[in-house]
């Protein structure tokens, strides 16, 4: 029997029951019992007694958007098939005893944006096969001690937003086969020697937006095979070059909004394999040492934008590094840039809009990039492939991760392919290192070939000061001659 509102797909093999946003209280007890798949998000369920002992060939269920306040004990006993479980955006403030006893085999677990505060010891303890646990948005401080014991399969573990006051090592420990960890936007003021301990399958590794002003040493002693680590908007005030040193397989690195007054040398020691670096929104950075990049050897990308107080790059800030594609100098203080501060001839990307320039003849060279104009040049002037130059294109989207998920789900033994994609998203995701879009993908050979050098042409401007009075002009429409002027 399907209930009013509900929509009950698929024969004995595959039963489906879809019941969104059906002014439903409790769990309807009435469905086939082969069901293996329910979806009951966007209702008004509270509790979950005592409904479902009858499908215990359940395989999905969403009760996500709900008014559940409490999962109880031994609710999900019957359910040893279930492998994705969504309580999302219900009112759950405890997680007691045995809470999911029985799902033995779950692979996904959901209890992201719940009000979640407390988490028994053995609460987690049946959960041996999960791999992905989402705990965002929820009011957690601190954590018992062993309470992922014995999830020796957890890949992904979310606890973004939170109210964590430190790094919950001891419970780390346990998760041997962990990839990815987000403890971002929580309240994280220090970082141990052995708060990572253990984890040397981790990739990747955030702790963005917390409040930390001190790492120890060895924070990041052990995690040998991270290679994404973001420690954005935090209060650190000198680069963590010593602790950063350890991580040798790095090659993504996230220091944005932090409280750094400048770049030493060999900022970034040990760290060859970096391929991407954020160094956006420091609002104390003043200097930056012409050596700070030397080690960065596999440095592809730089993100340096929104430094209010950064006036003046070094001369040879690239020197040692060959393989740099794309600069990003957007919105800062820059009044002068120099042709030999920048390796043009290698640069597919070069972005250095919306900073307050000068415009005197120091600037002749980028008028020439962002209008294309190299009539009576020297050859050594133009771009070496050719001196082309093009606008930012726009790129082509991304497919939307649920549309990949339909498809992976519609496979023979779609529950587990799904469970493994999604898992395998979040790490993608969250190691979000410089591999090619599918636009740059397609375009990136006749790039090389054709020299283009894409540039914000449109936001890159300069400054004519005449009689005390400031005129902002956009290089792309300004003469040569106008280029040429004194700046005063």
């Amino acid at each position: 029997f399907c209930p009013s509102k509900c929509q009950c797909l698929g024969g004995e093999a595959n039963s489906r029951a879809l019941c969104v946003d059906a002014a439903l209280e409790d769990v309807p007890i009435q469905l086939n019992p082969e069901t293996k798949y329910i979806n009951l998000t966007v209702n008004r369920i509270r509790t979950l007694e005592f409904s479902l002992p009858f499908y215990m060939k359940l395989e999905i269920l969403d009760l996500s958007q709900n008014i559940i306040e409490t999962l109880g004990s031994k609710n999900f006993e019957y359910q040893s098939e279930l492998r994705t479980l969504n309580l999302s955006r219900n009112l759950v403030s405890s997680l007691h005893k045995h809470a999911f006893k029985g799902l033995t085999n779950l692979l996904l677990l959901d209890l992201s944006f719940n009000r979640i505060e407390t988490v028994h010891p053995t609460a987690l303890s049946d959960l041996a096969s999960l791999v992905e646990l989402d705990l965002t948005n929820n009011n957690i401080v601190s954590l018992e001690d062993n309470c992922f014991k014995g999830m020796n399969t957890l890949e992904v573990l979310v606890f973004r937003n939170n109210r964590l006051l430190d790094v919950p090592a001891s419970n780390l420990w346990h998760l041997h086969a962990l990839k990815s960890l987000d403890m971002s936007l929580n309240l994280v003021e220090f970082v141990r020697n052995d708060s990572f301990e253990g984890l040397k399958e981790l990739l990747a590794l955030s702790v963005q937006g917390n409040v930390m002003s001190e790492l120890d040493l060895s924070a990041f002693e052990g995690l040998i095979s991270l290679k994404h680590l973001d420690l954005s908007d935090n209060n650190l005030t000198m680069v963590p070059t010593q602790q950063l040193s350890k991580l040798s397989n790095l090659t993504y690195l996230n220091l944005g909004g932090n409280r750094f007054s400048q770049l030493p040398a060999v900022a970034f020691l040990n760290l060859f394999h970096l391929r991407e670096l954020h160094l956006s929104r420091l609002d104390f950075l003043q200097r930056i040492d012409s050596r700070a990049f030397v080690d960065n050897t596999h440095l592809q990308t730089l993100h340096l934008n929104n430094n209010p107080q950064l006036s003046d790059i070094p001369m040879r800030l690239f020197q040692g590094n060959p393989n740099i594609l794309e600069v990003y100098m957007q919105s800062n203080s820059l009044q002068t840039l120099y042709s030999a501060q920048f390796p043009v001839d290698q640069l597919q990307k070069l972005y250095l809009g919306d900073n307050p320039l000068q415009c005197n003849c120091s600037l002749l060279w980028l008028w020439r990039l962002v209008t294309g104009n190299f009539e009576g040049v020297d050859p050594g002037m133009e771009h070496a492939a050719g001196g082309a130059v093009a606008a930012l294109a726009k790129e082509a989207d991304d497919e939307e991760l649920a549309d990949e998920a339909t498809a992976v789900a519609s496979t023979d033994d779609g529950v587990a392919a799904l469970a493994a994609y999604i898992a395998e998203q979040h790490i993608v995701n969250a190691l979000h290192t410089t591999e090619p879009s599918a636009y740059e993908l397609a375009t990136s050979s006749s790039n090389r070939n054709s020299g283009i050098l894409r540039m914000d042409r449109q936001q890159i401007g300069c400054d004519i000061w005449r009689d005390k009075v400031r005129t902002r002009r956009k290089l792309l429409t300004m003469s040569e001659g106008e280029i040429t002027c004194p700046a005063h």
